[in-house]
């Protein structure tokens, strides 16, 4: 095929063409429908391979308004407040509709519907949802929008299937808290792009360790892994922009520089973070008056906004274009341009070389079959029969010892590859389960006594959350974890009531400490994909072996001239068969519509139980280091216990599954092989007009391969 830019049209146009001419062929109905089977599982692929885009913010970031300037209109509910309860995932279409996923129905909406989604999309305890008649708008698991893309992969023709997932954010309090950290999670270790909002009026309070530590992971391990900081509300450093009484030169040089203040400051804790600069693209937005700019329908109040940035615009830059300089500030267009860019260059020109390598792969097969048979019926009639009883004879014995073979090396390959996978599984839990358990019991003993100090939960949590291991444990003695008791006094006598929340509040925090060990063990999904991708090449290396060495034989009997044939299969992508690579069986669950997490515990909410006491006369806050220690360990244990085999024995399975189908693909190749000599035995009955008819096919054949 000739050497051109790859588009889906030029590769849709390519498989079409060997469509048609596998429908008109004559030398076989079996192979015609495997041959037609396979290109149009290619079609499926190339018109159905999805792009995932995540998207994550802290409330109020301003993440529904950011998806909504996306659009140039309003799709998603805009409040100061955590709206979401679970995903929404936002697909391009030119239908626009909504599907809600609730108590095991599917809800769908119209287009005339579409403002009841905002409804279905707030959190199940806000207050717009309080009273029964709103109860049907609870228990969303998922939210299915289908909307037209207007600035990212639109062409329709010619792009990927690009999916937003909002998911509900990270820092929620209350019940929802764990259920959103854990959506979040999930959606970060499973998209292909992350855009990260921050607020530009609070940068420091966005991200926390664990979601760090989880963007470091993927991006360290997914050199396809995309991520984009975005400085949402840019707008808010107009009024620096514009100080009262300045000169025209001095509002020139203050122009956006508090804008990059702002990403010089993500900047830094990028590389605080370790995460190599270049690896993020950091990109100021105003998504307010970028939806303002893109809306179609404006109220007086919008118009005069905008109206008033583009007059200050004007005034400073009298000379320059101000509708390019207010572009250019709201910061969109770049960003979309260099979405696109990234996912025509990487994802879109992955998925493209890799289906029409599978396309050279069909044809140069279909080159062998061809120029085989023309070989063989252009030969002496009575030594090619003798030929082809010999293949017959090589295909009953020798290729059935080969598949031997074949079987006793999958069966080794199976077993290293368990053992493999056990030794990844069990490398992640040390690394963030038992590995954390001295943080967590030092985070836990050292707030109640800061708390005793501060008395302000928050402040607590943040100074204890900037403490290293080392520096808690400066705190303690160094035999701390071997003691049954230690005191230390405090400023001031607790009350009952005060001493009922620290313990609950140091409980909560245990909790939290815990639940991020899960969280960060979601990160394993990036060793699993490399795991599988390896895995995947060496089996089909196996296949190949036998393949090839099968072929060679029958080739030298055959004595096959080869010099017309371009073969120049590629081993990466010739396998066509899928698998689901499985998620981690460590999981959240929702039960009673109260989203109450599984997670067990060895003693529940007991960590202080009887631990925490004030003396009457001394202010002392005293706690058992030995028994909290052993109960979060004995805690981490049992939950490791709960998901470890189930873990274990669902990638089993797909390793022998998978494993197991590359003797199968072998025992087609063989049968296949089988079809066709039986095939060329026929046609030398018919010998002259099978010449005709064969030599007619490779004519047909050479035209489309031309053309396309």
């Amino acid at each position: 095929m000739q050497n051109q830019e790859l588009t889906i049209q030029k590769l849709n146009d390519k498989i079409e063409g060997l469509k048609k001419y596998f429908k008109e062929f004559n030398f076989g109905e079996s192979r015609k429908q495997d041959e037609v089977k396979k290109l149009n599982e290619l079609q499926n692929k190339l018109y159905n391979e999805e792009y995932k885009i995540g998207i994550v913010a802290n409330m109020s970031a301003g993440k529904s308004t950011f998806i909504n300037a996306l659009f140039g209109t309003d799709i998603l509910p805009t409040f100061n407040q955590a709206t979401t309860d679970c995903a929404t995932y936002v697909y391009s279409t030119g239908e626009k509709k909504s599907i809600i996923y609730k108590d095991n129905e599917k809800i769908e909406l119209e287009e005339k519907e579409l403002e009841e989604i905002k409804k279905y999309a707030l959190k199940d305890s806000s207050e717009e949802l309080k009273g029964s008649e709103n109860d049907k708008y609870k228990n969303v698991t998922k939210i299915d929008l289908y909307y037209p893309f207007k600035y990212i992969q639109n062409s329709k023709q010619d792009d990927l299937n690009v999916i937003f997932i909002d998911t509900p954010g990270p820092n929620n309090t209350g019940i929802e808290k764990e259920k959103h950290e854990w959506i979040t999670y999930s959606v970060i270790n499973d998209v292909d792009m992350l855009f990260v909002i921050f607020d530009f009026g609070q940068l420091d309070a966005n991200l926390t360790e664990g979601l760090w530590n989880s963007i470091k992971e993927r991006i360290e391990k997914s050199r396809e892994f995309k991520v984009y900081f975005l400085i949402n509300k840019i707008d808010m450093a107009l009024t620096d922009n514009f100080p009262k009484g300045e000169n025209e030169k001095l509002v020139k040089e203050n122009w956006f520089k508090k804008e990059k203040e702002a990403v010089k400051t993500l900047e830094e804790a990028i590389l605080k973070h370790k995460i190599e600069k270049n690896k993020i693209e950091i990109f100021p937005v105003s998504s307010e008056y970028q939806l303002l700019q893109r809306g179609k329908h404006f109220n007086k109040r919008d118009k005069r906004v905008l109206l008033a940035l583009e007059e200050d615009i004007e005034e400073i830059f009298p000379d320059k274009n101000s509708e390019e300089i207010l572009l250019d500030y709201l910061g969109f267009e770049k960003l979309e341009k260099s979405i696109n860019e990234f996912i025509n260059n990487m994802a879109k020109k992955n998925l493209l070389d890799g289906i029409d390598s599978k396309i050279n792969n069909i044809v140069a097969e279909e080159q062998k079959f061809l120029y085989g048979k023309k070989q063989t019926l252009e030969g002496n009639k009575k030594k090619e029969i003798s030929k082809l009883e010999r293949v017959s004879n090589l295909l009953e014995k020798e290729a059935k010892e080969l598949e031997k073979n074949l079987k006793e090396d999958i069966s080794e390959e199976i077993k290293k590859s368990k053992q493999e996978i056990k030794n990844l599984i069990d490398s992640r839990i040390e690394k963030d389960f038992r590995n954390k358990r001295e943080e967590i019991i030092f985070r836990i003993m050292y707030y109640p006594f800061l708390y005793g100090s501060l008395f302000d939960f928050d402040k607590t949590k943040k100074i204890i959350e900037g403490y290293s291991v080392s520096d808690l444990k400066d705190f303690f003695e160094k035999d701390i974890l071997e003691k049954s008791s230690y005191s230390r006094e405090i400023k001031k006598h607790l009350t009952d009531e005060e001493k009922e929340k620290l313990s609950k509040e140091v409980s909560n925090y245990t909790y939290e400490k815990i639940n991020e060990c899960k969280y960060c063990y979601l990160g394993i999904s990036s060793d699993i994909k490399e795991f599988y991708h390896n895995f995947d090449k060496r089996v089909t290396k196996l296949f190949f072996k036998y393949k090839d060495k099968l072929e060679e034989y029958i080739d030298d009997i055959l004595e096959i001239k080869k010099e017309n044939i371009n073969i120049n299969v590629d081993i990466s992508s010739v396998r066509d068969i899928e698998f689901t690579i499985p998620k981690s069986q460590v999981d959240y669950k929702f039960e009673d519509a109260k989203y109450e997490s599984a997670f067990v515990w060895y003693k529940p909410w007991t960590f202080f139980y009887g631990d925490i006491k004030v003396g009457d006369e001394k202010k002392y806050i005293t706690i058992n280091p030995k028994d909290n220690y052993s109960n979060i360990d004995k805690t981490l244990e049992t939950f490791i216990e709960n998901f470890y085999n189930p873990e274990i024995n669902q990638h089993n399975k797909i390793i022998e599954n998978h494993a197991n189908s590359v003797k199968d693909l072998y025992q087609s190749f063989r049968h296949k092989k089988d079809n066709e000599i039986e095939l060329s035995k026929r046609a030398l009955n018919n010998q002259e007009e099978n010449l005709k008819l064969v030599k007619k096919e490779i004519e047909n054949f050479n035209k489309i391969i031309e053309e396309k």
